[in-house]
Order: C-alpha cells, then structure tokens, then sequence
C-alpha cells in the first residue's frame, strides 16, 4: 500500500490512509486508526493554509491522489474531505481558515457530480462557488497538468455547471 498522512488544518496527524497497489489486496483504501471518522478534517487544509489565503480560495477535491496531483501542478491551494461527503464540519474549517472562494474538483463521474451538487446545495449562499469541468469520466489525478491549469482556468459557474450537467441526481 501506499501510505498518506490525514491531517487537520493545525497540522496534526489525525491518521493515515493506504492505498492498495495491486487488485489482488483486499480493501481498495484502509484508513487508520480503524475508527477514524474523516468528517471533519479537510486533508491538505493546514498544510496549504498559507496558499489558501493568498488566494482566499481553495480547491476541494475528492481524494488524497487527487489532492497531490493538483498540488504538484502548481495550484497549491487544496485539500480534500476524502470523498463526495461534505459535512457541516467541513463547512467550518474552511471558515475557520478565512475561505470565501470555493471551486469544487470533484470526480466527473456520477458519485463526483452528485456529490458537486450537494456541496453547491449546502454552500451556494455561503461562499463564492465555480467547479471544475474535469473531461467526462476523470479524476484530477486522471490529468494532465496541461489539463488541470486549463480546467482551472476556464473553471464554470454554478448556473452555467447546471446547464452541462443538471440540478437532478444521477444513478449510480
């Protein structure tokens, strides 16, 4: 497996997560300690703090993988909840780190855009919210840096990500 240290916004080590390397392991991802409840830390968030309020904007993406792949193309301004859940508590780390800028780079697949409107549903009158138009079906660790710095640059609005993808839930 690979191994991610699971941080909160002060920097401690709340936990980490393995991935496994080959298909033949059991338990696509193992959190640890076992009953870690990641619900209320936001990956990346203190680490990336100070990127975070230059920019007075964060890029929320759904996985660790994803996390390091944005990072390392340059948007340093990043952090994940671990998955398409996002929770009150997610909602006040971000205030507590001073966010009014929200884009959402979430999967675009089914469970990412479902969770996309979920977030924009929680969060739409409480902070300033573009998402990512990642190509159908990839991850923001899927693409290329290239692709990465344009879909942030073209990033879309609310109305005009619903227009593409629709207000309704998706079956999965």
């Amino acid at each position: 497996r690979v191994v991610m240290p699971i941080e909160d916004i002060d920097k401690r080590l709340v936990g980490v997560t393995g991935r496994r390397l080959k298909n033949d392991m059991p338990n696509k991802w193992m959190h640890r300690p076992r009953n870690l409840h990641t619900g209320w830390v936001l990956t990346g968030l203190g680490r990336n703090l100070e990127e975070v309020r230059a920019k007075n904007e964060v890029i929320v993406v759904e996985g660790i993988f994803d996390c390091v792949r944005v990072w390392d193309c340059g948007l340093k301004h990043v952090c994940t909840p671990i998955g398409t859940f996002f929770t009150e508590e997610h909602e006040q780390e971000l205030y507590k780190a001073g966010v009014t800028q929200l884009v959402i780079g979430l999967d675009n697949d089914p469970a990412g855009r479902n969770g996309t409107r979920k977030m924009i549903e929680r969060l739409k009158y409480k902070f300033d919210i573009t998402v990512l138009n990642l190509p159908e079906g990839k991850d923001p660790c899927d693409c290329t840096c290239e692709e990465l710095l344009e879909v942030y640059n073209t990033r879309l609005l609310v109305h005009e990500w619903y227009e593409k993808y629709g207000k309704e839930k998706e079956r999965l």
